[in-house]
């Protein structure tokens, strides 16, 4: 499975359509959210990204209210609103949760890890797709600080007997392009706009 995943376009539609241009090659695409600038520019980008004719799983971020995203995508069959999601897409399991950026603990992340216990344990390979970063990796180092979300990290912490974990996120734009490994099996991105991609062979 190829996946391309990009975050923090937002509203430029330049990018985005840069973006979308390397991605013809992907089998999924991975929008990991801010993809507007305060929500101008949302519908007019959903449409670009509708277009480029691949499923695209997509979280809000801080710059988009989940009631308006959610809204955004429900014409367009292309797109896939992915807060508080889990799918599975062949031998991977997909967990969406978007917005937010600047909490570093979610209890409702950590509700919805919780309500979805089962699946996670049966998953070997799992893509987690959230806004803002997990703690103490490469994404989230804001010049000498830490700044990511803690219950990210725990989950990941979690999972070191799955064969490989794939966690997504955006939001730090001075981590943009950023890639890096914790725990062996477990692979942290920051793509930026201008969008990574990732192999996943299960």
């Amino acid at each position: 499975m190829r996946i391309f995943a990009f975050s923090d376009t937002h509203g430029k539609k330049s990018l985005l359509k840069k973006a979308l241009k390397q991605a013809k090659e992907a089998d999924i695409l991975a929008c990991l959210g801010d993809i507007s600038f305060f929500e101008e520019g949302l519908e007019e980008s959903t449409r670009i990204l509708n277009k480029a004719d691949k499923k695209c799983l997509i979280i809000p971020g801080n710059h988009e209210g989940t009631r308006n995203l959610r809204q955004a995508c429900s014409d367009k069959k292309n797109l896939i609103f992915f807060h508080k999601k889990v799918l599975r897409i062949k031998d991977v399991l997909f967990i969406g949760y978007g917005t937010g950026g600047f909490e570093q603990k979610s209890k409702e992340f950590e509700e919805l890890i919780k309500s979805k216990k089962r699946l996670i344990q049966q998953a070997q390979f799992i893509v987690l797709m959230t806004h803002g970063p997990p703690y103490n990796t490469c994404a989230d180092a804001l010049y000498s600080e830490k700044v990511g979300n803690m219950s990210f990290r725990k989950f990941l912490d979690k999972q070191k007997q799955k064969k490989a974990v794939l966690s997504l996120s955006g939001h730090i734009h001075e981590t943009h392009g950023r890639i890096c490994r914790i725990n062996n099996n477990v692979t942290v991105a920051n793509p930026g706009p201008q969008g990574i991609f990732f192999d996943f062979n299960p």
